[in-house]
């Protein structure tokens, strides 16, 4: 992140990607094989306690933009579903009827379902290509 919690600007972007400098991330494998590459990296492993401790809180509200909510995700998938913030908007790209899309829709119906009854999770759609997330 950049000054004040926002987005870096493209030319740092551009600068610290020319100086080699990538964010770490697990990008591939099964949920349980990213898992396990995760508590082996103490920075990733910050990230995912970090991860954990925000969705207990109830007073946020999250947004997913640009994933799947594939089944390789769900390490962190579950860590969200059984948070207990209110509200969770989930994009959604192009026609809802679209197969991707229908698969998307189920996989946050299911996060939903992870609740405890006493923190339930209402889940919201929208339309990822009118969101202007980088301005």
């Amino acid at each position: 992140m950049g000054q004040e919690g926002r987005p870096p600007d493209r030319s740092s972007l551009s600068r610290a990607l020319a100086s080699n400098k990538f964010p770490l991330f697990v990008a591939e494998g099964t949920s349980a094989q990213k898992k396990d590459k995760i508590r082996h990296n103490a920075y990733l492993y910050q990230g995912l306690k970090q991860l954990t401790s925000n969705v207990i809180q109830g007073k946020h509200c999250w947004f997913i933009f640009g994933h799947s909510l594939a089944a390789n995700d769900d390490h962190i998938l579950t860590r969200i579903g059984r948070g207990r913030f209110k509200k969770l908007y989930v994009g959604l790209y192009g026609d809802q009827r679209e197969a991707w899309n229908v698969e998307i829709i189920g996989r946050a119906t299911w996060l939903a379902s992870l609740r405890h009854e006493k923190w339930p999770l209402d889940v919201a759609f929208y339309q990822a290509e009118t969101a202007q997330v980088w301005g």
